[in-house]
């Protein structure tokens, strides 16, 4: 279990200390994808609205946001490859 970790992490690039963080935000991005192909605007909103509340949560909390804006960005790009291949 270990050693599939450390290669995810490495996958990701991120540390595995953070792997959980950036695993469990990657649906966020497929999501915002998937809003986004329905209405630009509120997918716009949407992406708009998740990045204010992850800073507002670093600056609140002093969690770090950037871990989980990084899988959010994992998910933007495999949701925007699927919805490429999908689409036709």
């Amino acid at each position: 279990m270990r050693k599939l970790r450390r290669l995810l992490a490495r996958l990701l690039f991120c540390d595995s200390a953070v792997l959980n963080g950036v695993l469990i935000h990657i649906p966020v991005g497929i999501f915002t994808v998937y809003i986004s192909y329905l209405s630009g605007w509120l997918g716009l909103i949407f992406g708009l609205g998740y990045i204010v509340y992850e800073l507002n949560e670093q600056k609140i909390i002093s969690d770090k946001c950037y871990p989980e804006l990084q899988g959010w960005l994992y998910g933007i790009s495999f949701g925007a490859i699927a919805m490429y291949f999908l689409r036709g």
